[in-house]
């Protein structure tokens, strides 16, 4: 993304330094042709361009002032909407990805909270099943072992049925 943003940054640059050359090349170009027009006029003795005998400025150069200032403002304005419209994109891609890493972060910590207790939580009922199986089979073992003494007492008929078998 950084990357993204100096050569964007960079290609502005450049742009603005190429349209600013262009400007001041027109306005040199303008300026030796107003020079060349200028001598041609005193060469001929003839009045200056866009001016009138009352010294005013004519019709013709008005329009010429005024399209070369709203050329420029026109430039100027299309440079500055450019690189502002540019500028927030940047802006608000950057506010966009910082919330939607802070979300994640958020969700993250609340989910590798909750994963933490459901895990200690499986670990309690795993150990306590655990637990219970081997009583179980402790019963078992004990209820097998009772169950062989009671066979061989009656095997042997050594213990009368009326008490009870011996604990193991």
């Amino acid at each position: 993304m950084a990357d993204m943003l100096i050569n964007i940054g960079a290609f502005i640059v450049f742009l603005v330094l190429l349209l600013g050359a262009s400007i001041v090349l027109r306005d040199a170009y303008l300026s030796k042709r107003k020079r060349w027009f200028e001598s041609r006029s005193r060469s001929t003795g003839s009045q200056e361009n866009g001016i009138d005998s009352t010294g005013e400025l004519t019709t013709g150069a008005k329009y010429a002032l005024w399209s070369y200032m709203f050329w420029l403002l026109g430039i100027g304005g299309t440079i500055v909407a450019l690189i502002s419209g540019t500028v927030g994109y940047m802006i608000n891609d950057v506010a966009k990805e910082k919330a939607t890493q802070a979300a994640l972060s958020e969700m993250q910590k609340a989910t590798s909270s909750a994963f933490s207790e459901m895990q200690k939580a499986t670990n309690t009922a795993f150990i306590d099943m655990q637990k219970s199986v081997l009583a179980r089979l402790a019963e078992l073992e004990n209820a097998k072992v009772q169950l062989a003494y009671a066979a061989r007492d009656v095997a042997t008929e050594s213990v009368p049925w009326d008490q009870p078998a011996r604990p193991a």
